[in-house]
């Protein structure tokens, strides 16, 4: 019978200092006087999440003469419809093939316009298109716009 008492305060030791380690991780407290305190745990800081959605609204492109291995310049006309962004790689292409990325910074609301002197070495159809951030390094809210292709004849 005594081994029986033992053991059941024994038990209830046991429960009541696992009892305690759990609410130790919950931070709650009894102080000396039998009052339980709840310790208040810091809010992480959630990092800001930005709502990033550049643009290409319109592309002029003007030459004194449409022929090969005359100048054409060729300006997208790209803006931040979100908030501030830095480092945004702007690619202009003919026919796929690759004629120069922009990097540009944007403040919100910004409007760019940078230009690029192209001379196409032959005549022919092309395709003039202007990607923002073609390797998808900007978590950019609306990728739909982000592509602007135009075509031309160079005579």
């Amino acid at each position: 019978m005594r081994s029986l008492t033992i053991l059941a305060i024994f038990l209830l030791l046991l429960l009541a200092i696992s009892g305690c380690a759990k609410e130790g991780a919950e931070k709650k407290f009894v102080n000396e006087a039998g009052v339980m305190n709840v310790q208040e745990t810091k809010k992480e800081t959630q990092p800001e999440t930005k709502n990033i959605d550049l643009a290409i609204t319109n592309l002029t492109m003007s030459s004194a003469d449409w022929a090969a291995t005359y100048r054409v310049t060729i300006s997208p006309l790209i803006r931040n419809l979100g908030d501030a962004v830095n480092n945004v790689e702007v690619g202009l292409y003919a026919n796929e093939k690759h004629l120069k990325t922009f990097t540009l910074d944007f403040k919100k609301g910004e409007t760019k316009s940078p230009q690029y002197d192209w001379y196409p070495e032959e005549p022919g159809k092309y395709e003039i298109k202007i990607i923002i951030d073609p390797a998808y390094k900007i978590n950019d809210s609306n990728r739909m716009n982000n592509i602007f292709s135009y075509s031309i004849r160079i005579s």
